[in-house]
């Protein structure tokens, strides 16, 4: 039988990275032809754990087939699969990358791909990503306020901490009144 029938799902994995490390540097037409090999073996692959593999790979592609493979990961019913996706996006960067992670941002109903696509957003460092992350300072959940100060922090290169209040007069295009130094943080400078 061909190597690839008898390959164990780690073999394939780490073949899979190593093909994506080589093709991020081909030629498009290599990319394309990658892409699309990939985008027909997603429809037949049954473990969800090579085809997150597979999504992960396609970070480095910069095709159409590649952006759209991506694109249609994001409405897989296996939450893995999103949120690999999502970091496959960031990875990518650029504007098409910040507006589909804003979109899954927003749209998306699961807090552990909605927190993929805010690490993302500061992954893929487009300012296009800023409002979708001030979008995110108002949700109640503080691990998804957190991680959205952290990527607003990584694409803008601002420092305002975890302080939420000075992160959204930041991005409604507000300057943020200077933090007033902790009694803690005094005592350290002195000593």
């Amino acid at each position: 039988p061909p190597e690839e029938l008898t390959a164990t799902a780690e073999d394939r994995f780490e073949l899979m990275r190593d093909q994506a490390k080589q093709i991020a540097k081909a030629p498009a037409a290599e990319q394309e032809q990658f892409a699309r090999k990939i985008a027909t073996d997603l429809t037949t692959e049954q473990s969800p754990f090579v085809r997150r593999e597979m999504y992960l790979a396609l970070g480095g592609v910069q095709t159409l087939t590649a952006n759209s493979t991506l694109y249609a990961g994001l409405q897989d019913p296996d939450e893995s699969i999103r949120i690999a996706c999502c970091q496959a996006w960031g990875q990518r960067g650029g504007p098409d990358a910040a507006k589909v992670l804003g979109e899954t941002l927003s749209s998306e109903t699961n807090l552990d791909v909605r927190l993929a696509a805010a690490r993302a957003l500061g992954k893929a460092k487009d300012t296009g990503g800023v409002q979708s992350l001030g979008v995110a300072l108002e949700d109640p959940n503080p691990a998804m306020q957190r991680r959205a100060m952290e990527s607003l922090e990584q694409i803008t290169g601002e420092r305002f901490g975890n302080d939420v209040d000075a992160w959204r007069t930041f991005v409604q295009g507000g300057t943020p009144k200077p933090r007033e130094e902790s009694i803690v943080s005094r005592l350290k400078r002195m000593f």
